[in-house]
């Protein structure tokens, strides 16, 4: 009887951490989607107004100028789809990861596209995988965003990015030279 009695009292618990949860992401849910369309205002106007100045002004602006006014759209797109993204990822409670064969070929290329490194880093052949394709993106684009960044102040900055099979497991590694932190911290990192 007392096992019984104990049984019901954890899955009364349970619901209740149950309701905790799901309330939980409602609100986070909701949070998301009003950060997201509060943000998509402003943006529009970053990239309205480059457009209308490389397009009314391109005769007045030198090569620098046009490269920055290019820049500005090029990152006005990825903070749009980070924002498609994360309106995906509020909506995640809801729908399952959309799994899908990834040419991780192909994505990298592309991350590389909006990330602009200095140099042409070192990319051997990748594997393809099967996972989330927004995901895995914002995956690459935050680690090759830092090596290009933290390699980006050495006269010979390098970034090496491989993929391979290792013990029926994909592995990708993106290695650069920059400066790195010290282990010591490593813990705070992630």
């Amino acid at each position: 009887h007392r096992d019984v009695t104990d049984l019901r009292r954890h899955e009364q618990e349970l619901a209740g951490v149950n309701a905790k949860l799901h309330a939980a992401i409602q609100e986070l849910e909701a949070f998301s989607y009003s950060v997201s369309h509060d943000l998509r205002a402003p943006l529009r106007a970053i990239d309205g107004f480059a457009r209308i100045l490389e397009e009314d002004q391109a005769p007045r602006l030198d090569d620098e100028g046009r490269r920055v006014v290019g820049v500005i759209r090029t990152n006005a797109r990825h903070m749009g789809r980070l924002i498609d993204d994360l309106l995906a990822f509020s909506r995640a409670s809801r729908t399952e990861m959309t799994r899908s064969r990834v040419d991780m070929d192909a994505l990298v290329r592309a991350v590389l596209q909006d990330v602009r490194p200095a140099v042409e880093p070192v990319v051997a052949p990748m594997p393809p995988a099967t996972g989330d394709a927004a995901l895995l993106r914002q995956v690459w684009f935050n680690l090759l965003s830092n090596a290009v960044k933290y390699s980006s102040r050495r006269t010979d900055p390098l970034i090496e990015i491989t993929g391979a099979t290792q013990g029926g497991e994909l592995v990708y590694s993106v290695k650069d030279n920059g400066v790195g932190f010290d282990m010591k911290y490593a813990s705070k990192l992630f």
